[in-house]
């Protein structure tokens, strides 16, 4: 889906008991979730950037149009800025201290192992 799909998608669904709007949001509730762990120093923000790298900042980037979307004043509600807040965090992270190259981290002290 692109992003203007994806919000528009999130729009027909928004407070639906159906169940694939659940899966729908599995995505982000997983960034979510992820960002927690790092915060609470469950997973090294290091492990993640390794792993994940930029497809953190990329499905940041493909979702924040939704993501605007969910944070909007509702009639009976205010402003829900903490919708994915944790995601929101990470994406930023990746983007701020982005993961070494391949060939740079295959630099490092701990692959330089001489085989006999």
């Amino acid at each position: 889906m692109t992003p203007v799909e994806l919000r528009a998608a999130i729009k027909a669904n928004l407070n639906s008991p159906d169940p694939r709007y659940m899966m729908l949001t599995t995505e982000p509730n997983y960034y979510e979730d992820l960002a927690i762990l790092c915060q609470h120093k469950a997973i090294d923000l290091s492990i993640v950037r390794d792993a994940w790298g930029d497809s953190i900042t990329e499905r940041w980037n493909h979702w924040r149009p939704a993501i605007e979307l969910l944070r909007r004043p509702k009639p009976t509600d205010r402003r829900d800025d903490q919708v994915y807040e944790h995601f929101e965090w990470l994406a930023g992270e990746m983007k701020r201290k982005p993961r070494k190259s391949l060939s740079a981290w295959l630099k490092e002290p701990a692959f330089d192992i001489a085989f006999d």
